[in-house]
């Protein structure tokens, strides 16, 4: 059994339908509470891809990062590489990451999770091919990264249908001998609110 070194949060905000909307989220906020929309640094997008031979009932999925405290929508576009194969349509969702801890950020904190997410979605995350080179064998410690889920309203979302939910709610990476071993799990019942 390894210590866990590192603990990560992530707060996700979603499923918007387009970028249009998303690129709403939070523009002109002043609420020091909440993330501002420069604090994202993380994006998830899944949908129909255009084109023939691309049916509408076939998902593709893309977990993508932007390394600087700019925003996503610097990086995440109508002209991303990925983004411009998909169709906006109703099937259509995009997650908008940021660590819970800004004190934590720094652009390897960013790889370092974006290296974790890859190594254990990679067969879901139909778009990230090039990415799959990442191999999580270069982390040294235990990481743990916990994803706590809001709405476009960021309010909690206290039950997540399997179908909008694209991560587990808790990922453990354990460095525990030569090669890494993955813990998930997720909420066993909703949260209470008072």
């Amino acid at each position: 059994m390894e210590d866990i070194k590192k603990q990560y949060t992530i707060q996700w905000v979603g499923p918007f339908h387009s970028l249009e909307e998303a690129r709403k989220h939070r523009k002109g906020a002043k609420d020091e509470l909440f993330a501002t929309p420069d604090c994202f640094t993380f994006y998830y997008f899944r949908g129909n891809k255009r084109g023939r031979g691309h049916k509408l009932s076939k998902f593709y999925s893309y977990f993508g990062i932007h390394k600087s405290l700019d925003g996503y929508h610097k990086r995440l576009n109508y002209s991303h590489e990925h983004y411009r194969e998909f169709h906006e349509n109703e099937n259509m969702d995009i997650w908008i990451g940021a660590l819970g801890d800004l004190d934590q950020y720094s652009p390897g904190v960013v790889e370092e999770i974006e290296t974790i997410f890859i190594a254990m979605y990679g067969n879901f995350l139909t778009e990230n091919e090039r990415k799959q080179k990442k191999r999580v064998e270069s982390l040294k410690d235990t990481v743990c990264i916990i994803n706590l889920w809001y709405d476009i309203e960021e309010k909690p979302l206290v039950s997540k249908r399997d179908s909008i939910k694209p991560f587990h709610d808790v990922i453990v990476c354990e460095r525990d001998g030569k090669y890494p071993r993955y813990l998930v799990a997720n909420r066993l019942s909703p949260w209470k609110g008072k």
